[in-house]
């Protein structure tokens, strides 16, 4: 699985890669493996409510990398100060799914770019498997 999350992430970087994209979130980041991939290139907040998750990515010693500890549904973040927000296989797992999508877009610079990814026949998991790229 690790081939097809790393060509996900290839997808994503083609995507910011587009925009005039500088500062990202990446809301619900886990073990950073979005991170690890973005870091090179932009500013990254990631977030997540899990203190543990946290100190793992805090462990990576990553450059440009903030890390936050928070709710989805209250992002402690002024609106309209990042360029793209991202929510890889999270989305499904949020009590009110409905409140963190609002506090993307409030986060979210006008006309940013926002990429969700949830688990269905379009998701960028089963983009990948149709590909056929490993």
């Amino acid at each position: 699985m690790s081939h097809i999350y790393a060509r996900q992430l290839d997808l994503v970087l083609e995507w910011l890669d587009r925009g005039r994209v500088k500062k990202v979130l990446d809301a619900s980041c886990g073990k950073g493996r979005a991170i690890k991939r973005l870091h090179h290139t932009y500013y990254v907040t990631g977030v997540d409510i899990s203190r543990e998750m946290l100190e793992h990515v805090k462990d990576l010693e990553l450059d440009r990398v903030d890390l936050v500890r928070a709710d989805v549904d209250k992002l402690p973040f002024d609106s309209s100060v990042f360029d793209s927000v991202l929510c890889l296989e999270a989305l499904v797992h949020y009590p009110n799914p409905r409140i963190a999508l609002g506090e993307f877009r409030r986060v979210l610079r006008p006309h940013g770019l926002l990429i969700v990814d949830v688990d269905n026949e379009n998701s960028l998991k089963r983009l990948v498997k149709k590909s056929g790229i490993h």
